[in-house]
């Protein structure tokens, strides 16, 4: 079995997150890097408008060619404005995730863990419609 951990993270909370999965897993890591920034306040309301919209950024390099020949993806993300983050949606807008097993991890600094239900549900049917079952 071959695994990756595909992530993205703005401020490094779920790159520290993602580096956990692959000492316990051994897997790949495979970051979704953004053309663009995100810095500053601009870029933070930039990225919580985006997010609320449901909308996918520009990915830099070929991450879901990078996944093709791995049998297991864990997809962490940040939660942001209540939905997945452009980035993840943008990878789940490419990938095709036949025969594969996903697993989603996110990360959020709502402690009671608002809406996450929601946001698991949003990102499983997106990886559903990639191909993909949820494990």
């Amino acid at each position: 079995m071959t695994v990756a951990i595909v992530y993205y993270s703005r401020t490094g909370n779920t790159r520290f997150v993602a580096e956990c999965v692959v000492e316990k897993t051994e897997g790949a890591l495979i970051p979704l890097e953004e053309k663009g920034t995100r810095k500053g306040l601009w870029g933070f309301l930039k990225s919580g408008f985006q997010a609320s919209l449901k909308r996918s950024s520009r990915l830099l390099g070929q991450p879901c060619e990078r996944t093709a020949s791995f049998d297991t993806l864990y997809l962490c993300s940040p939660i942001w404005a209540g939905n997945g983050n452009p980035a993840i949606n943008a990878f789940l807008g490419e990938a095709d995730l036949t025969g594969k097993k996903v697993v989603i991890v996110t990360l959020q600094t709502d402690p009671k863990h608002g809406g996450s239900d929601r946001v698991h549900a949003y990102l499983a049917d997106r990886v559903v419609q990639c191909g993909g079952p949820i494990r």
